[in-house]
């Protein structure tokens, strides 16, 4: 693969999710969650790599047209967040600060949490809350701590910088199992006992979300230096469960379960840009590479990401039963990768 060829692929990913016009949860412009939130972090990823506006332009145009459709009220509703700080961070629009004081609100003040003060993982107005107000899952932290974190960092708010790396810690404590090396997909204080199995694409989140918070605190690495430990741990314990080819399986150790491309993605990403900052050795250097051939030969000359697994609940049987198919969010995750095996170039 040479430079041009993934910049061409990239675009080729980019155009397919820019141009779908879908009505499920999945593939629907018109809703603010974590599946456009993740797929406008692709993105922005792809212009902070390349430079080239037509990404800045698409987000920017997609908060132009849902800026008063949100509720600042649930961290996947704060994943398009990393995204409109990006936008104000180039463009200066106010309109975009005021919504990222909104969601900067939430996270200090607002957000419903657990016993241990980490964020619950509610969806926001689901009559079904409830229970959830006693759960955390591993995606909030890629969905809603990372922006906490970042606008510490971009803002010069120290209030976001400690409450976004003391979420890191509330999540690894109750989440990271020392035994096996990886992350729960779930943790439930009222029963008190970790949910559901070692998930791919929950420990992807888990792997993504720390070397970005690395980077985010490259000036301050001494301060997260127990974070970078769960890190570099889980990432030894993930590729010993790789395949030949660096792939992953939607439940990590569970070799009968099927190869999935988000999982693998996330773990190239996580992989290539540890060595980048430098806190991974070249062995995982390789391994992110050969992962991400097997990420790249699964997408299809339309530019889907294919054996991309869909929303996944903790129950067991959702690990094995949810359909494989295009969605925003699974376009995004290749994008970021995509971004960081571009700068293997300029490196």
């Amino acid at each position: 693969m040479d430079k041009n060829t993934l910049i061409r692929i990239g675009k080729s990913v980019f155009s397919a999710m820019k141009n779908a016009n879908g009505t499920e949860w999945y593939n629907d412009w018109d809703i603010w969650g974590w599946n456009v939130g993740v797929a406008l972090f692709g993105v922005l990823k792809m212009h902070e790599t390349t430079k080239d506006e037509e990404y800045l332009e698409f987000i920017t145009s997609w908060i132009d047209a849902h800026c008063e459709n949100f509720n600042a009220n649930s961290p996947n509703a704060a994943a398009p967040l990393n995204a409109v700080l990006y936008a104000y961070l180039n463009t200066g629009n106010d309109k975009y600060m005021e919504i990222i004081k909104q969601f900067v609100d939430w996270g200090l003040s607002k957000a419903k949490r657990t016993p241990s003060g980490a964020y619950s993982h509610v969806w926001g107005d689901d009559p079904d809350d409830g229970p959830r107000e006693l759960q955390i899952w591993v995606d909030t932290l890629f969905m809603a701590a990372l922006f906490i974190s970042n606008s510490g960092a971009k803002l010069e708010n120290k209030s976001c910088e400690i409450e976004g790396v003391q979420q890191f810690r509330l999540h690894i404590d109750k989440l990271f199992d020392r035994s096996t090396g990886l992350f729960h997909h779930g943790y439930n204080f009222f029963d008190q006992k970790p949910m559901g199995a070692f998930w791919g694409r929950g420990n992807g989140w888990i792997a993504g979300s720390i070397i970005e918070l690395v980077e985010i605190m490259k000036d301050k690495k001494f301060e997260i230096e127990d974070i970078i430990s769960s890190f570099t741990i889980l990432m030894e314990s993930v590729k010993n469960l790789s395949d030949e080819n660096g792939a992953l399986h939607t439940i990590l150790p569970v070799k009968s379960s099927y190869l999935e491309t988000t999982a693998t993605a996330l773990f190239s990403y996580s992989a290539i840009k540890g060595y980048r900052l430098g806190i991974l050795d070249d062995e995982y250097f390789k391994w992110g590479i050969n992962a991400a051939k097997f990420v790249i030969s699964n997408i299809s000359s339309e530019g889907i990401l294919m054996n991309a697994s869909s929303g996944t609940g903790c129950e067991w049987d959702d690990y094995f039963n949810v359909p494989r198919h295009f969605t925003f969010y699974a376009q995004g995750i290749a994008l970021m990768l995509i971004s960081e095996l571009i700068k293997t170039f300029d490196s």
